[in-house]
């Protein structure tokens, strides 16, 4: 039980605030919390991606935080989620405890990094959306919080890939618009946005949501193949 709050606490520190590129911090309900990393202490003040919670790409880092509920705590239950695009990945299994002695609050725990590091199948540097959520007996909180995973996008594969993508896309494009294909056009864009979304992530502009890997690229076709149509019937009553 004890663990199952310590992960409810850490969440509280690194999970509640909001911030995918423009928004305020936004906090649900009584729960409160704070971590230190290497000697910095992070809060639900850090909620832009310019002020994300950093999380080393380095072996043996420590993170030691406590947290409280405000409520009581007997029943509670929550869960993790990172956001990739318009879908959440579970972080861990979803805690649950009876907790029938009603504990609030955990001091000065210590939280290893490698157990984050390990459970990644590739570490790709920028910045995500982490939500969690938990609820017991006496009430229930909600939050989101922005981490940046250390290091330089140029340094991984992934990177490399993307920016490689944007330069062919890029081209494809507007080769497309020159030429005058409103399908392959539509396409190229729609390509380009994906990847673009992906940038934008690994260089810590913006993280993964629905409106960068689903809008952007939609509305990016859209106005792509628009344009070719638009000069196609300009050409054509000129």
């Amino acid at each position: 039980m004890v663990r199952r709050l310590s992960i409810t606490a850490i969440l509280a520190a690194l999970v509640l605030t909001l911030a995918p590129g423009i928004a305020p911090a936004s906090v649900t309900g009584e729960c409160t919390g704070e971590a230190t990393i290497k000697g910095v202490t992070y809060t639900p003040a850090n909620d832009t991606p310019s002020n994300a919670i950093p999380i080393p790409n380095e072996r043996g880092v420590q993170v030691t935080y406590s947290g409280s509920v405000g409520f009581a705590n007997t029943n509670h239950s929550g869960v993790a989620k990172v956001q990739v695009g318009p879908f959440n990945i579970t972080l861990a299994e979803p805690w649950r405890d009876p907790n029938t002695a009603d504990q609030r609050s955990v001091q000065d725990q210590i939280y290893e990094l490698d157990d984050f590091r390990d459970k990644l199948p590739i570490w790709i540097p920028g910045v995500w959306k982490v939500t969690a959520t938990h609820s017991a007996d006496g009430g229930s909180c909600s939050g989101f919080a922005m981490i940046e995973l250390e290091g330089n996008p140029l340094s991984n594969v992934v990177g490399w890939l993307v920016l490689i993508g944007l330069i062919g896309t890029g081209y494809w494009l507007i080769s497309a618009i020159v030429r005058k294909h409103p399908v392959s056009a539509a396409f190229a864009a729609l390509l380009f946005g994906f990847l673009l979304s992906l940038a934008l992530m690994m260089w810590k502009i913006r993280p993964l949501d629905t409106f960068t890997t689903v809008v952007l690229p939609i509305v990016l076709a859209f106005l792509a193949a628009l344009a070719v149509i638009i000069m196609s019937r300009s050409s054509t009553t000129a």
